[in-house]
């Protein structure tokens, strides 16, 4: 998880060794409820397409087939910064569910419906999908940062769209630049309206201090660069 926690790009050496290394294995993903949950994480190569994933059962694919064919137009979005996780329930751990019943541990209220429907979901013995885009800086150079995790969870009939924790992405951020988005319906409708939320970020450009050692943060379409900045991604010169 060391890799991911300094936030390298899919694309990098250190994060290939990872993954040849998880191509066998399960990655262990933290809730705060009484099941722990395993991802399985499709694995990708440049060659292969958005949220490649061959083991979905029909909603599912119906669900991401609708996010993929939107993600093929998006800019600066190559299939290798995004990612189709399933999450399945193990059996149940005794230890986790007295962890949880004694925690006092309250979700922020922006995203207290989404850990309600989690731990629902959880509880029916559901699969859970969850599609992540990894924007990344585009300048010279610096093509292995990872700034920003967005994703969009399915369960049931319900459609959760978020900022994402860098290690934990089932866990959603606090709201910065990325409103949270709750939708009902079909897979299909529920792709639609994925596939539309991830469009209108992938299109945002974004902006870095030139002097300061922060993160860049997203900006409105036609936004004038300020004194000091330089652009990160859609910009006029990338």
């Amino acid at each position: 998880m060391g890799v991911i926690a300094e936030q390298k790009h899919p694309c990098s050496p250190a994060f290939s060794v990872m993954r040849r290394a998880r191509r066998c294995m399960r990655s262990s993903v933290s809730c705060r409820d009484t099941r722990s949950l395993t991802a399985r994480r499709s694995l990708l190569r440049v060659d292969e397409d958005w949220f490649e994933d061959d083991n979905l059962n029909s909603e599912q694919k119906a669900f991401v087939d609708v996010v993929r064919e939107s993600a093929r137009s998006w800019p600066q979005c190559e299939p290798s910064d995004t990612v189709t996780l399933v999450f399945e329930p193990e059996e149940e751990n005794e230890g986790a569910r007295a962890a949880a019943q004694g925690s006092q541990w309250e979700p922020p209220a922006e995203h207290a419906a989404y850990y309600a429907a989690l731990g629902e979901a959880i509880a029916r013995g559901d699969e859970i999908v969850t599609l992540l885009v990894q924007l990344t800086d585009r300048r010279e150079g610096e093509r292995d940062l990872i700034f920003l995790n967005v994703g969009a969870t399915v369960l049931g009939e319900r459609l959760f769209c978020s900022e994402r924790h860098s290690q934990e992405w089932q866990a959603p951020e606090p709201t910065r630049s990325v409103q949270p988005l709750l939708a009902a319906g079909s897979p299909e409708h529920l792709g639609r309206i994925a596939a539309a939320w991830f469009e209108e970020i992938m299109h945002r450009p974004a902006i870095v201090h030139r002097g300061k050692a922060v993160s860049p943060w997203l900006v409105p379409p036609g936004t004038a660069l300020p004194p000091h900045h330089r652009w990160v991604r859609n910009g006029p010169c990338l």
